[in-house]
């Protein structure tokens, strides 16, 4: 039936596939057209000039593509709350398409029909557009991670089905850690059909789930009680020492076949030779009629004698004679009537404190998102100014299971700012150096809002003051802690600046113009920090590094680690010479130079590759347009 219908099953496979995937593909590969502005005012704050956690404004596409040029493998953990795509919460596929469909059928090489149909996307908020928005974004984001890094995301039942295909693809099935029903609302949401709603979804995904642990969190007050304590710790009572295994029968592990001595309610061994009489390891035999006469001269001292059995079925001991004779300590005798029966002791398994493993059902009262709602409230001290926050403690117990105190944690829809709130705390409680990234799209916020009354134009700004105002709680509490932040906008290149850089020719005798560096100002930021960012970012030292001056004649360039960077204009050729020299004697220790050709004479240029290829170091001239 299938050969005469000419159905070619090869094609055929399991996969997810919606209108736009191509297209999500090919945009994650595209180079980003936005730079770089560092709000230099903000940065140079006493809280925030020596800070490590980061915020950027911009699309976090954008974001991410920037990141990935420092930060691929570095990112230990990455929570997200993406739009849900519910009908209510205003998510629309937003792309500029600013290619034609003719064009990008060319460069995607699918048919026009195709490419029509993905432009027509835009603005719409079906499956396909929501899918074709978090593809690509998700795609960058894996490979931010690093090897044992792990992945939440919250979702509702809109997509979570959607969600769970997309990320088994492009993290592998294998990589799945967890599902878990969030309980945001034990009462029930009663305005849903057929059923109160009471929850929503976090999905965990692994890099490499071989690579990843996952600590436990801390036991509530009532459960410590559970628990017993000695002068080693905690504990309470653990597996018995009998092996119940289906390699625990005595023919199996003769060495772990002896008996255990019970004098006075107190666990003893028998002397080393009493053990190799028991059995002979050459013939492979028990000695069983010297056991029995042992056990008997033993019991008329009104010793009790111990042997490892399962329901009258000769067993083992899960502990050999050695590890019982130097931790007997670690044993718990327990007696029941005239039986007594010999179990482990179970201590904490991370730490010195009791823990458990988190349940796949994640509830707690205070991750409700009412508590979300009061939380912010009270921070801002003003009533709705945000929708739906997430609570801080449901984030502040995800990244207590996956993190440690050195690792950096990112959320590219940063909305309130909730992740890095629950950092700091986290950093706040045990003197942690964890460091966070927002990223906010500067979304407008609507002039009949509560928040627009309050002064705040756009949803980063929210974010931002939340930050704040927890930093300078913190600061009061536990000084030693990063409390601040440094602060990035991403800015897209104005299209007649483009259309310069294209047209620009290098050897053309035309004078230069200050447009090619004035373009990248932006309020505070003049055009050379953008670019300086910008460069040292796509050059792997990422956002926060310092460039130190370093004058030549009447000069300066700016170098960071091997290299160094040419962007203003003014350098002459003594200042090239004087640069020569200082790279010749080992006065400066580069071993690249990026130059921003707008800014240098061609001859200039000219001389300086010349003079290069006279080193006797190797150094690569790096022009970029």
């Amino acid at each position: 039936m299938l050969k005469l219908n000419e159905i070619n099953v090869e094609k055929e496979g399991y996969e997810l596939k919606f209108l736009g995937k191509n297209y999500s593909k090919f945009q994650s590969g595209l180079e980003t057209e936005t730079v770089i502005v560092p709000d230099i005012e903000h940065n140079s704050k006493e809280e925030n000039i020596n800070s490590e956690n980061m915020y950027i404004v911009g699309d976090n596409l954008d974001a991410l593509k920037h990141l990935l040029k420092s930060y691929s493998n570095k990112i230990k953990c990455i929570y997200i709350d993406p739009p849900y795509n519910t009908g209510s919460d205003g998510f629309v596929y937003n792309d500029n398409f600013s290619f034609t469909s003719e064009i990008l059928s060319e460069k995607m090489g699918i048919d026009e029909e195709e490419a029509k149909k993905i432009i027509e996307l835009r603005g719409k908020s079906n499956h396909s557009a929501w899918l074709t928005f978090m593809y690509s974004r998700i795609e960058l984001a894996r490979d931010l991670l690093t090897d044992d890094g792990v992945i939440f995301i919250s979702i509702d039942d809109n997509e979570q089905a959607n969600l769970k295909l997309m990320c088994d693809e492009i993290f592998g099935e294998e990589n799945f850690i967890a599902l878990l029903p969030t309980i945001m609302n034990l009462k029930g949401n009663q305005d849903e059909f057929g059923f109160a709603g009471t929850h929503e979804y976090t999905f965990v995904y692994a890099k490499n789930k071989e690579f990843l642990t996952l600590s436990e969190l801390d036991i509530e007050e009532e459960e410590l009680l559970e628990w017993n304590l000695d002068e080693k710790g905690y504990y309470k009572q653990g597996a018995g020492l009998v092996s119940t295994g289906t390699n625990s029968p005595r023919e199996l592990r003769p060495n772990l076949w002896f008996p255990i001595l019970i004098k006075e309610d107190k666990i003893v061994l028998p002397n080393i030779e009493i053990i190799k009489n028991l059995y002979n390891p050459l013939t492979k035999e028990f000695n069983d009629v010297f056991l029995k006469k042992y056990i008997e001269e033993q019991q008329k001292e009104g010793i009790t004698v111990l042997l490892p059995y399962v329901k009258e079925r000769e067993a083992s001991w899960r502990w050999s004679y050695k590890k019982i004779l130097l931790e007997t300590d670690e044993l718990i005798l327990q007696k029941n009537k005239d039986k007594y029966t010999i179990y482990k002791k179970q201590r904490p398994s991370l730490s010195d404190l009791p823990s458990k493993k988190p349940k796949s059902i994640f509830y707690k009262p205070e991750y409700s998102s009412g508590n979300g709602t009061s939380e912010l409230e009270k921070i801002l001290e003003k009533e709705r100014i945000f929708s739906n926050p997430k609570p801080f403690e449901l984030l502040y117990d995800f990244f207590k299971i996956a993190i440690k105190q050195d690792s950096v944690v990112l959320d590219f829809f940063s909305g309130s700012a909730t992740t890095a709130h629950a950092v700091m705390e986290l950093n706040k409680e045990d003197n942690g150096n964890r460091k966070y990234i927002m990223v906010q799209l500067p979304e407008e916020i609507k002039e009949d809002k509560v928040a627009y009354k309050e002064g705040y134009r756009t949803i980063d700004e929210i974010g931002r003051e939340r930050i704040k105002r927890v930093g300078e709680k913190i600061k009061e509490e536990n000084p030693n802690v990063d409390y601040g932040f440094k602060l990035f906008r991403l800015k897209e290149v104005e299209q007649n600046m483009i259309d310069k850089i294209i047209e620009f020719d290098p050897e053309a005798p035309t004078l230069l113009v200050k447009d090619y560096i004035e373009a990248f100002k932006y309020e505070n930021t003049t055009g050379k920090d953008t670019i300086l960012t910008t460069w040292l970012n796509e050059d792997g030292y990422g956002l926060i590094v310092k460039s130190k001056k370093v004058k030549l004649i009447n000069y300066e360039i700016d170098v960071y680690n091997n290299s160094a960077y040419i962007i203003e204009q003014g350098i002459t050729s003594e200042d090239i010479i004087k640069l020569m020299e200082m790279i010749e004697d080992n006065n400066l220790s580069i071993n690249r130079i990026v130059i921003y050709p707008y800014s240098i004479p061609f001859n200039i240029i000219h001389e300086l590759k010349n003079n290069i290829k006279q080193l006797h170091v190797d150094v690569e001239l790096i022009e970029r347009y």
